[in-house]
């Protein structure tokens, strides 16, 4: 992934991360695993740009769900459903994932499935 899209992934700016895929083009690969660091870090808006250009919810290589869920983050569980993430993909299940961390507003969320 380019460092560009990487840092706008942590630094949570959708406006940023907007201008740099329009600036390098991403691969699918790179859209779907820039989507996974925002879901982990927890940037909602950022997660919405990414979803907007055709990241995969379901990417079982990045699996944005399952990291949204070890790190508790909520909203972005939420949107990332909304998109169709499918929670029963992957190695470990989002809810399994979320209940070995102690993610308890995910473990909420995810139970609604």
């Amino acid at each position: 992934m380019d460092q560009q899209m990487a840092r706008a992934c942590f630094q949570g700016d959708p406006t940023d991360m907007h201008a740099v895929l329009l600036t390098i083009a991403p691969p699918q690969n790179d859209i779907n695993a820039a989507l996974a660091l925002a879901a982990e870090a927890g940037h909602v808006d950022v997660v919405g740009v990414l979803l907007a250009w055709g990241a995969n919810p379901s990417c079982p290589h990045s699996n944005a769900l399952l990291r949204a869920c070890v790190y508790d983050r909520t909203t972005v569980v939420r949107v990332l459903l909304a998109a169709g993430a499918n929670a029963k993909i992957g190695e470990d299940l989002p809810l399994r994932a979320a209940a070995q961390y102690a993610s308890k507003h995910c473990i909420n969320v995810v139970q609604l499935l």
